[in-house]
């Protein structure tokens, strides 16, 4: 939705959880336990491949066009 600032913190597991609903927490401790982030290892051995990021660095670049592009505000 557009025209609202988000209002958004990191906030450790445990206290995160306490701000939910018990369904709510479990469905996300779910879907963090079982997201696909896999190592490139084996691409690397198999087929020589090794990716120009890290999945961080490829969000670290995507946040900061999103800032520059003015679409989002850095947080101060």
């Amino acid at each position: 939705m557009r025209g609202r600032e988000a209002r958004l913190a990191y906030l450790p597991w445990e206290q995160w959880r306490g701000t939910v609903s018990e369904d709510d927490a479990r469905v996300t401790y779910d879907h963090i336990a079982h997201s696909p982030h896999c190592s490139m290892e084996k691409a690397a051995r198999l087929l020589g491949h090794r990716p120009r990021h890290t999945a961080l660095e490829a969000v670290s670049e995507a946040v900061d066009r999103l800032v520059a592009a003015g679409r989002i505000v850095a947080a101060t």
